[in-house]
């Protein structure tokens, strides 16, 4: 009997055994087939480092944009030459056309989403934020400076234009002076000297060939008032877009800066940040006291 019994006993476990042994195997290349053939649009989960990493980068990034745009600014203004309405003008120009990159380096710096902020860095944000307003003055006050010199870029180039008009209008007369006060022998060798040259005259009569080189004289002298004049058009043209672009350019950064400066005033009070901070930290103990306990359970 107890033979029986024992043989009974232990052949029904390796039975069981066997059967689940079987039943699994069975079962693997199902569960591999579901696991190849995974939903493609299924939406996965990442822990919460990855998100704390990827806000490192981004504040990693935004701090290389500020020091590099300090070093762009550096090495606009320096050297500086204050009295020269041109540099003035092409540095207000360079800033502006560089506000991208501060405004950019700004953002990624004070963006935070739910992280914890360390008291050196909080430190560090609170000059920045206070630097945003700073450049946003600096801004503002290119704004008439960048007027005053367009203007006296204007005046300028009106009154080197008025210079070269009369330097051309002195010029032709005084060449006029001299072809009056020439003796027909003059021009008559002045006409043979010409022909030796290869030049073709139109005649040899002294007294044509006087009135001849007047006619071309004056026309040669309207033909670069008229050539002076579009040119003055042109530069007149290109000072005003230019002083309209920057001009306009560093309004919209001064506000930008500005605003910046407005909407980052958490980082100049370390206390809201505290009372944030402990308010999460409340509502997390909150949470804790309202999850039943697993003894209970």
């Amino acid at each position: 009997m107890d033979i029986n019994n024992q043989t009974e006993t232990g052949a029904q476990p390796k039975a069981r055994i066997k059967r689940k042994k079987k039943g699994l195997f069975e079962k693997l290349p199902s569960l591999m087939s579901q696991r190849s053939s995974a939903d493609p649009k299924a939406l996965m989960r990442l822990p919460k480092f990855v998100e704390e990493r990827s806000s490192s980068m981004l504040r990693l990034v935004g701090y290389v944009l500020l020091i590099l745009a300090f070093f762009d600014v550096v090495a606009i203004v320096l050297p500086p030459r204050l009295l020269d309405p041109v540099w003035e003008f092409q540095t207000i120009g360079q800033l502006v056309e560089r506000v991208p990159v501060p405004l950019l380096g700004f953002l990624l710096v004070f963006y935070r989403h739910e992280t914890v902020v360390e008291q050196k860095e909080l430190s560090v944000m609170k000059w920045l934020s206070w630097l945003s307003l700073a450049v946003g003055i600096f801004y503002f006050l290119m704004v008439p400076l960048g007027i005053f010199s367009s203007l006296r870029i204007y005046d300028g180039r009106n009154a080197q234009i008025d210079a070269q008009r009369s330097q051309q209008s002195q010029q032709v007369q005084r060449t006029k002076e001299q072809l009056s006060t020439a003796t027909d022998k003059q021009l008559s060798d002045l006409i043979s000297g010409l022909n030796r040259q290869g030049r073709s005259i139109p005649t040899n009569d002294p007294d044509e060939f006087r009135k001849l080189l007047l006619t071309q004289l004056e026309k040669s002298q309207q033909d670069a008032q008229i050539q002076a004049g579009f040119a003055f058009a042109s530069q007149r043209k290109e000072l005003i877009k230019n002083s309209i672009k920057w001009n306009l350019g560093a309004i919209i950064g001064g506000f930008a800066f500005v605003w910046m400066w407005r909407l980052t005033h958490w980082a100049r009070s370390p206390r809201l940040v505290v009372r944030v901070r402990q308010k999460t930290q409340d509502l997390e103990l909150e949470t804790e006291e309202s999850m039943p306990d697993s003894d209970e359970i």
